[in-house]
């Protein structure tokens, strides 16, 4: 939910999700275009909200992933009756020191329009493992692909400020649903450390952490459906 937005993105998210179907209801709710000025994260907590609402969806567990934990963590305060757990994966509640480097730079490419640079920086800072090995050998092919919309400068612009300001540590104590926090001991984005340390901020969260793992946990770590589908189990049992 950057460069496109959910719904231009509709058919790589349908891959990637397709095969939880046969378990779970899903709902994938992206940022709305365009994104105001200064439009901070607790405000697409609300935009999220509403259209759970609307849609009438009921009581879940939502899925945070990187900047989407930020919204997560808002959405499990501004509604709490629709939360009904937190799975934080590849995030912290706010961004360090290495997080707001990786934020400026792809800031910078953004400005200059240099869209093939901005995927290859996601890429190498994102992905571990055969992953990046494979990515590295289609780099040249990266120019094949990049076809940015006319909304992706002034969407990711303001994407990237508000992830710049955002610090949600504040309601981490009142956040009392039970969340899974979940990453990579090796994420060049959102350091381990600053997982860990949300983590024991929050009153109710299991922490797994694994070695070798980037900030690609959701896709390039073997173990996070299964912890995903234990964390949904046990929650469906505690909530009926």
């Amino acid at each position: 939910d950057g460069l496109s937005t959910v719904g231009d993105s509709a058919a790589s998210l349908a891959r990637s999700y397709y095969k939880r179907l046969d378990k779970y209801r899903l709902l994938i709710i992206g940022r709305r275009e365009p994104i105001p000025e200064r439009f901070g994260v607790d405000r697409h907590a609300m935009d999220m909200l509403w259209a759970v609402n609307k849609l009438n969806w009921g009581p879940s567990v939502w899925e945070g992933i990187s900047a989407g934990g930020f919204i997560a963590l808002w959405a499990a305060i501004k509604g709490r009756n629709l939360v009904r757990g937190l799975i934080l994966t590849s995030t912290a509640a706010y961004m360090n020191e290495a997080g707001r480097a990786v934020a400026e730079e792809w800031l910078e490419l953004v400005a200059e329009e240099r869209w093939k640079d901005l995927i290859w920086s996601s890429i190498s800072y994102t992905c571990s493992g055969w992953r990046l090995w494979l990515y590295r050998l289609l780099r040249p092919l990266l120019g094949l692909f990049v076809r940015p919309q006319p909304y992706a400068r002034t969407r990711m612009t303001r994407l990237i400020q508000e992830l710049l300001r955002a610090d949600a540590r504040s309601i981490l104590p009142y956040i009392t649903c039970p969340a899974l926090v979940i990453g990579g001991e090796d994420d060049r984005i959102v350091p381990a450390e600053a997982q860990r340390e949300m983590a024991a901020t929050l009153r109710n969260a299991r922490l797994v952490l694994s070695p070798g793992c980037g900030h690609d946990s959701d896709r390039g770590n073997p173990i996070y459906e299964r912890e995903v589908d234990r964390f949904v189990d046990e929650v469906m049992v505690v909530d009926n």
